[in-house]
């Protein structure tokens, strides 16, 4: 295998793995608290209703296309690193990242609408 199709996999099994470090402290406090017989949910629960479903298609839908638009403009990069001066690549691969980048800023502009009025109509 060449050192590039290495150095791809490994930055993604990388990308894979990284989140799992962050959610590390999560489980740790789960484990104390079952160790000390304490519940692990807050007492003061209440039932799920369609705005948190709802709210959580569309957190997901939207971190799902921010993903794609993120591997995008990476893969964009890596074309236009191995255009080797060639114009015609560079261009495209220039005019993809700038593509991305303005879908990336829909996509926050939407997450941030998405919340905003999720939060008055939860107030409602």
């Amino acid at each position: 295998m060449k050192f590039k199709h290495r150095l791809i996999l490994i930055s993604v099994l990388w990308l894979l793995i990284l989140p799992n470090f962050s959610f590390a402290a999560t489980a740790a406090s789960r484990l104390g608290n079952v160790i000390a017989n304490q519940p692990s949910y807050s007492q003061e629960t209440t039932v799920n209703t369609l705005t948190d479903y709802v709210g959580g298609v569309v957190g997901v839908f939207l971190g799902l296309l921010g993903t794609i638009f993120t591997v995008l403009i990476i893969y964009a990069g890596y074309t236009w690193m191995m255009a080797g001066g060639n114009a015609d690549k560079v261009s495209r691969a220039d005019h993809t990242i700038k593509v991305a980048i303005i879908g990336l800023l829909i996509i926050v502009a939407a997450y941030a609408i998405w919340v905003f009025l999720l939060k008055r109509v939860v107030s409602i």
